[in-house]
């Protein structure tokens, strides 16, 4: 067993599925205990008003949220589209037909089972498979370990924004595809 005390699943052999309305029922549990996880660790990057339960529901209803399931509740999620934060305007992105990835989120008792990397190349095939040529997001500076998966897979930082009531800027990526 890993030291979280999981038992060790073969990472890539975990399927990632669209959320349904059907599935969707343990979506709310896992962004509150991330909420809840980065707290705990000072991060005060997701608060009671981002990401809400509407948000989720919507991103669920537009056919956007995809994650994996292990006995039958998601332990990570990730929204996909292409809905640009008008914030992003101040960035020179070098391509323009991007995939945005929103919310990239893994249960706090799934990390360090390279979880996050796997949802970051699901990300990257699909916007390839949508024949977009790179990808954009976003990530909290006081978030480190997310910053950090980022740099390791080959996300170039491109600048940064600030959103209301953050206090931290966060840092824009991008990844060629």
């Amino acid at each position: 067993m890993p030291s979280n005390g999981l038992p060790n699943r073969e990472v890539s052999a975990m399927e990632i599925v669209q959320a349904t309305p059907a599935l969707a029922g343990s979506l709310p549990a896992l962004f509150s205990a991330a909420k809840k996880h980065l707290r705990s660790q000072g991060i005060k990057q997701w608060d009671f008003f981002y990401p809400n339960s509407f948000l989720i529901r919507n991103d669920v209803k537009k056919g956007e949220l995809y994650g994996i399931l292990e006995d039958g509740r998601f332990i990570a999620a990730v929204t996909l589209n292409t809905v640009t934060p008008r914030e992003y305007e101040q960035i020179s992105w070098t391509h323009h037909r991007a995939l945005i990835i929103h919310r990239l989120v893994v249960s706090p008792d799934a990390q360090g089972r390279g979880i996050g990397k796997h949802m970051l190349s699901f990300c990257e095939n699909f916007a390839r498979a949508h024949q977009y040529d790179s990808i954009h997001l976003d990530a909290y500076t006081d978030n480190a370990a997310a910053v950090s998966l980022y740099d390791r897979n080959g996300y170039q930082r491109r600048g940064e924004v600030r959103f209301p009531m953050r206090r931290h800027p966060f840092i824009c990526f991008e990844k060629v595809l």
